[in-house]
């Protein structure tokens, strides 16, 4: 019976490519399904709309768009891989599952989230002016008192300016220090909606008075998602890992089972023969046993007995 070889592992199936660019075997395969999930994190990020900000030394003023504080979260703020710049937002799932980013990265923050209308002027590549546009504004646990104070003082945000202004690098994004202005009413309000023309020439109108759809604009992401986006790997032991540990169990190997197959017809051809030699022994054993009964007849024969002298008298 021939030896079984060994099953390569996932270490020397990797380490067969020569060049550093490739990725073989099973970790080149794995790697898909890690890449989607990336890819689908990163389009969940770049949907998001742009951010209320204010760059130091400056002061902006803006419009709260929402009634009340109702949307808060945990959130993560990662540097961007291909911009270097800290733009690259994702929510937390430590609530409900080890996150990832939070082990990478540290813990997250708990985050406000209110629509704004941002009334800092702009010009566009094209040269289009832009004098306001809609924003989100993420706000931090230590100025989200101000909001929420405000809110119960007169029962609603909606219509209430701010101005913002920030004078440290580490001042929060939105402003260090923020201060209410007044009131817009809400039939001015109803007249923040701007027209533009994309560079395909498409026509695209924003209503900016309007609160932003938060279930729709922050996806709940997976904890797979988050892995691949920070680079990581499955823990041991964890849910993830065991149900890709028993996919990999269940692929058939088609190189294996041949092996195994031929392994089993030798077997069977092994114990055939080893039957047939029986047989052959069996058939042997009944001779020889006919030639030890004859000789035992033989041997059951009485001799004569010798005969006896007679003594000669005197």
């Amino acid at each position: 019976m021939t030896m079984r070889s060994k099953r390569p592992t996932k270490k020397t199936a990797a380490k067969k490519g020569g060049s550093r660019l490739f990725h073989r075997g099973d970790e080149g395969r794995n790697r898909v399904d890690t890449e989607i999930e990336r890819q689908k994190a990163a389009r969940a990020s770049n949907n998001q709309p742009f951010r209320f900000y204010v760059p130091v030394g400056e002061t902006r003023t803006m419009i709260i768009v929402d009634e009340k504080p109702d949307v808060f979260m945990y959130e993560h703020n990662t540097k961007n891989p291909r911009t270097g710049k800290w733009n690259l937002f994702t929510p937390c799932i430590k609530e409900w599952d080890n996150c990832p980013v939070c082990e990478e990265h540290g813990d997250s923050y708990y985050a406000m989230f209110l629509t704004c209308i941002d009334l800092t002027e702009f010009e566009t590549s094209s040269g289009q002016v832009v004098k306001f546009s809609r924003k989100l504004l993420c706000v931090k646990p230590s100025q989200q008192k101000k909001f929420i104070r405000r809110a119960e003082k007169v029962g609603s945000l909606r219509g209430s300016m701010f101005e913002c202004t920030r004078d440290k690098q580490m001042e929060s994004a939105i402003g260090g220090d923020i201060e209410f202005m007044e009131v817009i009413p809400e039939a001015r309000l109803r007249k923040y909606v701007r027209s533009w023309k994309g560079n395909d020439g498409t026509k695209h109108t924003e209503t900016c008075h309007e609160v932003f759809d938060y279930e729709s604009l922050f996806e709940e992401p997976t904890r797979e998602s988050l892995m691949a986006l920070v680079g990581g790997t499955p823990t041991p032991g964890s849910a993830a890992q065991t149900a890709k540990d028993l996919e990999e169990e269940e692929e058939p190997d088609d190189e294996w089972e041949d092996e195994e197959d031929e392994e089993e017809e030798e077997v069977w051809e092994d114990e055939e023969d080893a039957e047939e030699d029986g047989d052959e022994e069996e058939e042997v054993d009944e001779e020889d046993e006919e030639d030890e009964e004859e000789l035992d007849e033989e041997e059951e024969e009485p001799e004569p007995a010798p005969r006896r002298r007679r003594r000669p008298r005197k």
